[in-house]
């Protein structure tokens, strides 16, 4: 039986130079393995690249088959040859994130931001950060490696339990995000 829950997340997935092509495939194959919660308790989800501008965008929607939600997560292109390999403009990616969610319903909203390295767009990044806080947008912070600015992710994540530090591989990921997920955003409605 299925549960509707009642918020929105949006996965933002840095393609750019920063992120190794090993890492790259671990992160979809992670979003993949979400597919049997996503369908399960109807979770709208949103997905969406990023690199110099952010791409692959699939709006924020249910997924009744796991299969549909696969395809999606593996539409996210690497930016992998020049010029096209692209800058972490994590600022100009959380801005298009912003405009994904559905304001006119009151939904618990959660960005995910998976990134390997430092925002170019450094300034943006810190002050559309406190147009999300204004939002009321609950953001979580997964770094991929070792070359992200722990002060720059720190000020994403809304908290540090919501702070998530990818060294080698991403199996404690999966449990501490379902967590997030699951008992945060769907708490006594």
């Amino acid at each position: 039986m299925h549960s509707k829950m009642s918020h929105e997340v949006v996965f933002v997935v840095d393609t750019s130079y920063s992120l190794r092509i090993c890492h790259y495939e671990k992160v979809l194959l992670f979003l993949k393995s979400l597919s049997d919660v996503v369908v399960r308790h109807q979770i709208e989800v949103g997905l969406m690249g990023y690199a110099d501008e952010p791409h692959d965008i699939s709006p924020i929607q249910n997924y009744d088959d796991e299969d549909v939600y696969k395809l999606r997560v593996s539409s996210i292109r690497k930016m992998s040859r020049y010029p096209w390999f692209g800058w972490t403009n994590m600022g100009k990616a959380i801005a298009k994130m912003i405009e994904l969610f559905n304001f006119n319903k009151p939904k618990k909203k959660l960005g995910v931001v998976i990134t390997a390295g430092k925002a170019r767009d450094h300034d943006d990044l810190m002050s559309i950060i406190y147009e999300v806080r204004k939002r009321k947008i609950e953001m979580a912070a997964v770094a991929v490696g070792f070359y992200t600015d722990a002060n720059e992710m720190a000020h994403i994540a809304c908290s540090r339990k919501n702070l998530f530090y990818i060294a080698e591989g991403f199996d404690g990921l999966k449990a501490s995000l379902l967590k997030l997920i699951m008992y945060h955003f769907c708490k006594a409605e």
